[in-house]
């Protein structure tokens, strides 16, 4: 099969069944603009035959952004998962809290039903927040920082950089409920 044809007929997230839970993964990243009619990534022109082989949004305008992700999230919850990850790669770097931008798409992930957003890009870590959806709640992780890493202060002049979080989880699933 060819690239384009396989990224049409595959789903852009991943099912995991584990302990009788059916967990849904999505990640995204955020477009950097255009150069030259392409979407950038990182400021990297992506080939517009390649543009189907990454899931990404449009980091700019949060109505672009938003149509995006909840076409996402909607694809998922379809298989009927009972616990949805979030893995978004976004935010200013090196700013140790999240922007405007961030907020509006992680309250907007909530209200569509995302139990765990886990960010990236800032380089930093960023606070972790419990948020108040339409349903249920979000724990949102708006960067984990750097959890490997060569930005040390001797080359970036920033302590912030050498900081990274790791998270474990505890999922069950009460009287066949959606897990928690």
């Amino acid at each position: 099969m060819t690239g384009s044809k396989f990224a049409d007929t595959t789903p852009s997230y991943l099912i995991y069944e584990l302990n009788n839970m059916i967990l849904g993964l999505v990640s995204y990243t955020y477009e950097s603009g255009k150069a030259d009619g392409l979407n950038t990534i990182n400021g990297i022109r992506v080939p517009k035959k390649n543009e189907n082989l990454i899931n990404s949004f449009d980091g700019y305008d949060y109505e672009n952004a938003m149509h995006t992700l909840t076409n996402a999230v909607n694809e998922v919850q379809d298989d009927d998962v009972d616990f949805l990850i979030f893995i978004i790669h976004w935010g200013e770097e090196y700013q140790i809290l999240p922007n405007d931008f961030q907020k509006q798409i992680a309250d907007s992930l909530t209200n569509l039903g995302v139990d765990l957003i886990l960010g990236s890009h800032p380089h930093v870590v960023q606070p972790i927040e419990s948020l108040e959806g339409k349903e249920k709640k979000s724990l949102v992780v708006y960067s984990a920082g750097n959890f490997i890493s060569n930005q040390r202060y001797e080359s970036m002049k920033k302590y912030h950089t050498e900081d990274g979080l790791y998270l474990s989880l505890e999922l069950q699933k009460i009287n066949g409920q959606k897990a928690q």
